[in-house]
């Protein structure tokens, strides 16, 4: 499954690992990896599309508090 994010320069994303992750989720994650592709850039914004198994988080790094 493939998550797509819009980021304008200077916005972060943050990937975390679920804390509950099995070995073989584990083993999955570092065989195949979490795949980032640019899909499109428009000026200052960039289309990112991101995958990677359930078990990997990904948050705006806007969202986190502090």
């Amino acid at each position: 499954m493939a998550l797509v994010l819009t980021r304008r320069t200077g916005e972060e994303l943050l990937l975390k690992l679920e804390p509950d992750i099995s070995e073989s989720e584990l083993q999955q994650l570092m065989t195949d990896g979490v795949q980032i592709r640019i899909a499109k850039i428009d000026g200052q914004q960039a289309k990112l599309t991101i995958q990677a198994p359930l078990s990997v988080s990904i948050v705006r790094a806007e969202l986190l508090t502090t």
